[in-house]
């Protein structure tokens, strides 16, 4: 076990930073902390026993793994897949609905000369195909599944591995999900924050051409706040941003094809003139 995870008996426990959020993780047997770990979100830190937010602890129950959040149960009997990805769920959650500053925003997001391109869209809406089809194309790689927003309109970084699903993957199939760093794919991860240029809500639908419709900024603002996730209550903070982040960019939407053929059109309007 490496630091900085502690050993209470057999408990592995952890406290970490993110964007502004402090959890404990702790996990049992203790032999899990590289499980454990390989789940923590992008940019942590650790930090002191204090002020924390939420709690999580994993931890044999006789007939499985069970998962709970401040002494409330999340999983019981689970499989230790199941219950490694109810730990990992919850902990993103946690922290998009609790940083206190910006906004999280489910999208994917990709850089070109510090000018974003963000693809709002829930579970498998197929963000995380078009991202990878973004970056394998020369676009710097921000996200496939947050694009954390500051008060100015730019998208920060959160460059957790994309989780890249095999053919005909179900929503209840999680093995067949594979968590693979940019690098893999030959892709540059942006180290900087980047201004939204252009925002396309796009459902994929075999065979559709290319021809979403554009959409006025306050209708971009919009988009982007109906794939905020809910937490405390400050949707008027959340709505300034978005507001920001949509202000000057090109906002489109509609169906789309393949992944590949949408990159391609995606980058020549970025790149176009005024674009």
């Amino acid at each position: 076990m490496s630091e900085p995870w502690r050993r209470v008996g057999n408990r592995a426990i952890l406290h970490l930073q993110a964007y502004g959020v402090r959890l404990e993780v702790a996990v049992e047997p203790a032999t899990l902390t590289a499980d454990a770990q390989a789940l923590l979100p992008p940019g942590w830190v650790a930090c002191e026993d204090r002020d924390i937010d939420a709690r999580y602890v994993l931890f044999p129950d006789g007939s499985g793994y069970e998962v709970t959040r401040d002494g409330h149960e999340l999983t019981h009997g689970a499989s230790l897949a199941v219950s490694l990805g109810v730990l990992d769920a919850q902990m993103r959650m946690t922290i998009a609905t609790s940083a206190p500053a910006g906004a999280f925003i489910h999208a994917g997001a990709v850089a070109v000369d510090r000018r974003a391109i963000v693809l709002p869209g829930f579970t498998f809406a197929g963000k995380t195909t078009l991202v990878r089809a973004l970056i394998e194309r020369g676009a710097a790689y921000l996200s496939d599944e947050f694009a954390v927003l500051d008060e100015t309109g730019c998208v920060h970084p959160y460059a957790k591995p994309l989780s890249l699903r095999a053919p005909g993957a179900s929503r209840a199939n999680h093995g067949d999900t594979r968590e693979t760093a940019a690098a893999e794919l030959g892709a540059v991860t942006a180290q900087e924050p980047a201004q939204v240029a252009l925002i396309a809500a796009l459902t994929y639908e075999p065979g559709a051409a290319w021809a979403p419709e554009r959409r006025t900024p306050a209708q971009g603002a919009l988009l982007l706040l109906s794939h905020a996730p809910r937490g405390r209550d400050d949707s008027q903070r959340v709505l300034g941003i978005v507001g920001a982040a949509a202000r000057d960019a090109l906002v489109l939407e509609g169906r789309r094809g393949e992944a590949d053929e949408t990159a391609a059109a995606l980058l020549a309007l970025l790149r176009a003139p005024g674009g």
